[in-house]
């Protein structure tokens, strides 16, 4: 028998234990997510303040998020996800964060107008000169080339060839570079927005105008500040309910090498910044791997904003199981005994003390219980001593993983 076969003759359509990362189950979505003990609280929580959700990596913080990010996107939400850092140096200032910011908002508002441009004439003069040089100034190039890609995908159909030829910003790209392929997106998103007058940088009176608005005494930090905070009231005018920021997966930028102190440094002024962190503008939804945030703790606020640990009961790992087996079986297997044989169903527990609450930590167990059971016998449900045999393995992976690193 083919293992496929095996884990078949056990009730499932397909095996749920190949991949254990949300973002490659999303077409699968709330059919094998279920909610942590504390969802409510988080809601709430996102609902009326920033946030910063802490976890272990395997506890469901990503799963979380893509939760959060449809909610969000379905009420009309302006949603800014930030999953890339590389362009926030490892020793940023307050003024490069608020920078980093705007940048990402500037470029989600934006990329939100593509579909509705005409909205733009809603702004008055003044307004739309406004938000051209945030178009111009603080959209990032790669994002103005993406953007300028989104356009050529929506109006295909409805544009001459000769003039979506103009758009091919990734040919433009490899054959003369970035700064040619970012002049051709500028001038493609100034035809798009058509409400937006072309920015000039030289524009004296303009600056003049913007200056006024920025008190004096303002320093390089504080200034930074305001064009973040203009921003977005200039969003808020459009009819967007809110401005919600996720920032997650942080420690997994390679510069940190897995590092929790170098993670914990980088994070610190992120979750340490009240500015951003409590602001009336937008919130701020911070997922963060606990290992690092541990040791930042006591220098974040957290009585000022809300802050919550994900954590599972084994009564609640079961059932994320069960409901993950469920939609792997067309429903035909709902609970994790189901898997086991009569002498197996008691070293369950053995599995669930093994998972330090964590239901990745789990499912990797219970993939090795499979496995072994069926190297050991096929025709059986697993049993107790393919668990054992599956505990040692995975503890060997683990020992072997750490050596390594």
């Amino acid at each position: 028998m083919e293992f496929e076969g095996y884990y078949k003759s056990l009730g499932l359509e397909s095996y749920p234990f190949s991949v254990y990362t949300a973002e490659s189950e999303t077409e699968k979505g709330d059919s094998i997510y279920k909610k942590p003990q504390n969802y409510s609280v988080i809601d709430e929580g996102v609902k009326s303040s920033s946030i910063i959700i802490s976890g272990e990596r395997g506890t469901g913080k990503t799963a979380l998020n893509l939760d959060i990010s449809r909610r969000k996107k379905s009420a009309g939400t302006l949603l800014v996800k930030i999953e890339e850092f590389s362009k926030l140096e490892e020793s940023y200032t307050p003024e490069r964060l608020y920078e980093f910011l705007t940048e990402s908002i500037a470029g989600e508002f934006f990329r939100a107008m593509i579909f509705k441009p005409g909205g733009l004439w809603k702004y008055d003069k003044d307004e739309r000169k406004d938000l051209s040089m945030y178009l111009h100034r603080f959209v990032k190039p790669s994002t103005k080339i993406q953007l300028t890609e989104q356009i050529k995908r929506v109006q295909n159909g409805l544009l001459k060839r000769s003039v979506i030829s103009l758009y091919n910003t990734s040919r433009i790209f490899l054959n003369y570079g970035l700064k040619a392929a970012t002049k051709v997106a500028s001038d493609a998103l100034t035809k798009h927005f058509s409400a937006l007058s072309e920015f000039d940088s030289g524009d004296s009176d303009y600056f003049k105008r913007l200056e006024a608005e920025v008190d004096e005494s303002f320093t390089d930090e504080e200034r930074s500040f305001f064009y973040l905070n203009k921003l977005c009231l200039l969003i808020k005018k459009s009819k967007a309910p809110e401005i919600v920021v996720i920032v997650d997966k942080l420690d997994e930028d390679p510069r940190f090498k897995n590092d929790s102190e170098a993670i914990a440094k980088y994070l610190e002024g992120i979750a340490s910044n009240n500015k951003v962190m409590v602001s009336d503008l937008f919130k701020i939804v911070l997922f963060v791997w606990s290992t690092p945030f541990n040791s930042i703790k006591s220098n974040v606020r957290t009585q000022k904003l809300m802050f919550q640990q994900l954590s599972w009961t084994p009564k609640e790992l079961k059932e994320a199981t069960g409901k993950r087996l469920s939609a792997f079986s067309n429903g035909k297997v709902n609970e994790i005994e189901e898997l086991f044989s009569p002498n197996g169903v008691d070293a369950i527990n053995d599995l669930l003390a093994m998972s330090n609450e964590n239901p990745r930590d789990l499912w990797h167990l219970i993939d090795k219980s499979i496995k072994s059971q069926f190297e050991i016998d096929s025709s059986s449900k697993i049993s107790s001593q393919a668990v054992s045999v599956g505990i040692r393995g995975r503890l060997q992976e683990l020992s072997a993983t750490r050596l390594l690193d």
